[in-house]
């Protein structure tokens, strides 16, 4: 008998739930109010039950009525998606959209894109890769995402679609437990020198050369993990200042008056590859991105 159940029936049947009457509901949906007490005979036909109590002035729902109330509610609501998602594919929308992102792009700013883009395309999937320093630049050549935040430079390949994002600022920070921490003025080249300098590693650049002052340096794949390091005061190193911003603030680590550099801007660029053209969803993640970093 399931085979004869359908959405309208379920609608009709939320409908009732929701204005409190059969009367309610024929307002609510412009139908006749026979219309929709036929509609409700149907479905619990069709599901072997009864659904409402009619003996009062308003219908009142039973036992199993309420039980079902919810699973009614569910299936509308994929039906909806569903409905959603295939006109997306219609329009072109990309079934899933995958982005590979540099970790030293603000999250705050790659949330509220995302957010934006969800909202606008609430059926496609959206599938974000993060991880070391240069991760993004691999997964858009190896084509296992459609766009890419890196701060590679990007610009000097004729097969790639750039756009500029934004410049990160780095900062010299160390843990206010660590020496480095009592000295009170400039912090002087050779004063770095005698402590281990903390360096995010790519593996096949080195890292962030232009940053190293010290000849003691312990490399890290991420900079999550240099983080929880530089918190605990193993060693001194260069942060993304938005994400040692609130550690400042609250006493656990100290900026350094370096004498020599005190501070440094990495740029960041939107990547994607010129043979495949972005799908709506991506270039509408493309857009936010570069409105939230003006």
């Amino acid at each position: 008998m399931l085979d004869a159940l359908t959405l309208d029936q379920l609608r009709v049947f939320v409908a009732v739930v929701d204005t409190g009457s059969f009367s309610g509901a024929s307002r609510r949906l412009a139908r006749v109010q026979s219309a929709i007490s036929h509609s409700v005979q149907g479905l619990e036909t069709a599901l072997g039950v009864k659904l409402f109590e009619r003996s009062g002035r308003l219908p009142r729902l039973t036992e199993p009525g309420e039980a079902l109330l919810a699973d009614a509610r569910a299936l509308l609501r994929s039906a909806s998606s569903l409905q959603s998602r295939a006109a997306g594919f219609a329009d072109g929308v990309e079934p899933e959209l995958a982005i590979a992102v540099d970790p030293l792009f603000p999250i705050t700013t790659l949330i509220e894109a995302i957010r934006a883009v969800e909202q606008q395309f609430p059926g496609m999937a959206i599938r974000l890769v993060t991880g070391v320093i240069g991760e993004p630049e691999r997964c858009l050549r190896a084509g296992e995402v459609s766009l890419a935040i890196y701060t590679h430079d990007p610009l000097r390949s004729k097969d790639l679609e750039v756009q500029f994002l934004t410049r990160v600022k780095l900062i010299p920070v160390v843990a206010t437990s660590h020496a480095l921490a009592c000295i009170s003025g400039p912090v002087l080249r050779e004063q770095l020198a005698e402590h281990t300098q903390l360096v995010v590693s790519t593996g096949d650049s080195g890292g962030w050369s232009s940053n190293l002052m010290s000849p003691r340096i312990w490399r890290f794949a991420d900079l999550y993990t240099r983080r929880e390091f530089l918190l605990a005061g193993f060693g001194w190193c260069y942060m993304p200042e938005c994400m040692v911003a609130e550690a400042i603030c609250g006493g656990q680590l100290k900026r350094l008056a370096v004498q020599e550099k005190a501070e440094d801007f990495f740029p960041l660029y939107a990547v994607h590859l010129q043979a495949i053209r972005l799908g709506p969803g991506g270039q509408a993640l493309l857009q936010k991105l570069m409105q939230g970093e003006q």
